[in-house]
């Protein structure tokens, strides 16, 4: 697995083959995450140190699921840590526009309890 550093953030490939990319926006009241692509387990331990050190900065951090293809357990267990993480700073996380197939993953391991997660409105 490969990690390029952006202007606005990270792309993942895998050999020659862009798989993941996460772009920020920095908000006033926290930052955007658009995140774009497959999410595999290999990816889970880059993406942790970024939204970490996001953490630190900000109140609010939304993810934009809207372009995620597929996200592994691993990486669903990430954004629970993040989440307890900013929790106990009384901060939040918010997923945003969850395509219904990733809504049901999250929903599936029980994490849409947990996690507050916004569903992307079929059109």
């Amino acid at each position: 697995m490969k990690r390029i550093l952006l202007d606005d953030g990270i792309a993942f490939y895998n050999a020659d083959t862009q798989i993941a990319i996460i772009q920020e926006t920095v908000l006033q009241d926290g930052i955007l995450i658009k995140m774009e692509g497959q999410f595999s387990g290999e990816i889970a331990n880059d993406l942790w140190d970024e939204l970490s050190s996001c953490v630190i900065a900000k109140q609010k951090i939304t993810l934009d699921l809207s372009s995620v293809r597929y996200l592994s357990s691993s990486v669903m267990d990430v954004f629970l840590r993040i989440e307890q993480k900013m929790e106990t700073q009384g901060n939040i996380l918010l997923l945003t526009r969850a395509p219904s197939s990733i809504y049901e993953m999250f929903k599936n391991r029980g994490l849409n309890e947990l996690l507050e997660i916004e569903v992307e409105r079929e059109p």
